[in-house]
C-alpha cells in the first residue's frame, strides 16, 4: 500500500507540474485578441488570431485540468499512506 501511496503522489506533482508549464506558456498573451480583431488595420477579424486564441484557450485549459488531477493523486496518495 506504501509503494501505490508514493505512486500516486509522485504521479500527482508530474501532472501539477505539466499542467503549470502549459499555463504558464499557454496562458494569453497580450497580442492574441480571442475575437480576432486587428485593431491596428481598419477593425477587421483575423481568422488566424482567432484559431490562436482557440488553441491558448484550449492548451491552458487542459493545463488547469491536469493541476486538479494531480491534486486528486497527491491526495490520494496521502489518504492511503500508512
Amino acid at each position: 500500500m506504501e509503494i501505490a501511496s508514493k505512486t500516486l503522489s509522485i504521479l500527482g506533482l508530474i501532472l501539477s507540474l505539466r499542467g503549470s508549464w502549459l499555463i504558464w506558456k499557454f496562458g494569453l498573451p497580450a497580442s492574441i485578441d480571442r475575437e480576432g480583431w486587428v485593431r491596428e488595420v481598419l477593425e477587421n477579424k483575423d481568422q488566424d488570431q482567432i484559431e490562436e486564441g482557440r488553441k491558448y484557450d484550449a492548451r491552458s485549459t487542459f493545463g488547469f485540468k491536469l493541476m486538479g488531477l494531480g491534486f486528486i493523486l497527491q491526495t490520494l496518495g496521502t489518504l492511503l499512506a500508512p
